[in-house]
């Protein structure tokens, strides 16, 4: 049976649960305009909303930078071995602070769903700059060093 505009008990709790009635307008078409239970609606909408797409996209580039910067981490450890003056020391510590701050903000985007601010060099140079400024104050000293 088809239902264009699906009415009755069932479909309002749907509404209710999914807190939407387009949502569970939705459900209904994809499950062959039979209204389906809410876990049944749910995992249709989350199969199919870009959202949950653009989500899981996120997470794994957030992982993929995840293991860049602790490849990072590695060879800033080195160079910090390697430098001359404690100048550079402090800039590389710096670094090395930084990387450490982005990579617990990346395990918790990964793991809770909360975006990171990425900031670039590229990005904290110029008039528009936006944001923690010691950011690009330790990278500078680094390069003058």
């Amino acid at each position: 049976m088809s239902l264009s505009c699906p009415i009755g008990p069932e479909f309002d709790a749907l509404v209710s649960d999914l807190k939407s009635t387009a949502a569970a307008r939705a459900a209904v078409a994809l499950n062959n305009d039979v209204i389906p239970d809410t876990a049944t609606a749910q995992s249709l909408l989350d199969a199919t909303l870009l959202v949950n797409e653009d989500d899981k996209i996120r997470k794994s580039n957030d992982a993929f930078t995840l293991k860049k910067m602790q490849e990072e981490q590695i060879m800033l450890e080195v160079l910090k071995s390697r430098v001359n003056t404690k100048a550079q020391t402090a800039a590389i510590k710096g670094l090395i602070e930084s990387n450490k701050d982005f990579q617990r903000a990346l395990n918790k985007s990964i793991k809770e769903g909360v975006a990171v601010n990425k900031n670039s060099v590229t990005n904290l140079i110029g008039s528009n700059f936006v944001g923690d400024t010691s950011q690009f104050e330790k990278t500078k000293r680094f390069y003058q060093s």
